[in-house]
């Protein structure tokens, strides 16, 4: 078993936006390839954010390339709706 440290986190990050649009071919392609999510990160910390938040071309939120995104409404946890990810999320998505 190989064990590390967790690397030390802000209190806060900050997140920019990036359109997320992968060709159309590729829907409902789950893929080991991490390129578009690292080029997303790149393009945010470029701008001087911490991560990006990765939105659809219509403004929808998907999630971060390394992280999931999630928010507290009256004590309940969300999430974005995603079906391409129904198999690996929680089925709560609002």
């Amino acid at each position: 078993m190989l064990l590390e440290a967790l690397p030390a986190f802000p209190e806060t990050l900050t997140l920019g936006y990036v359109t997320f649009a992968p060709v159309r071919v590729l829907d409902g392609v789950k893929s080991l390839s991490y390129g578009a999510n690292m080029l997303a990160t790149r393009l945010a910390q470029e701008r001087g954010f911490d991560d990006a938040l990765l939105v659809t071309p219509h403004g929808r939120v998907l999630e971060l390339p390394t992280a999931s995104f999630f928010w507290v409404v009256g004590g309940e946890v969300r999430t974005p709706r995603c079906p391409s990810m129904s198999s690996i999320r929680s089925p709560a998505g609002s």
